[in-house]
């Protein structure tokens, strides 16, 4: 093998390998975007169901101070 024909093989494996090198950099990439997205659908999600959350508990509270005012009428019916 001639020396110009090794020197166009090098050629060839170093266009190779820097197109992997390509290609692996861009899913690298696609893998970071993806988990950057990811991370924000997940924050998205927990703060829906703290949100949730929440209103539930305020639910709670104004049903319990409703009966509680339910109760107060009734002891003051039965007062008069």
């Amino acid at each position: 093998m001639s020396e110009n024909q090794q020197i166009e093989q090098f050629r060839e494996l170093i266009e190779y390998y820097q197109k992997r090198l390509e290609i692996q950099k861009l899913r690298l990439k696609k893998q970071h975007d993806l988990r950057k997205n990811a991370e924000k659908l997940f924050h998205k999600n927990l703060e829906k169901e703290y949100q949730l959350f929440l209103n539930h508990i305020h639910n709670k509270i104004n049903n319990h101070k409703q009966e509680i005012n339910n109760i107060k009428n009734q002891m003051n019916q039965l007062e008069s």
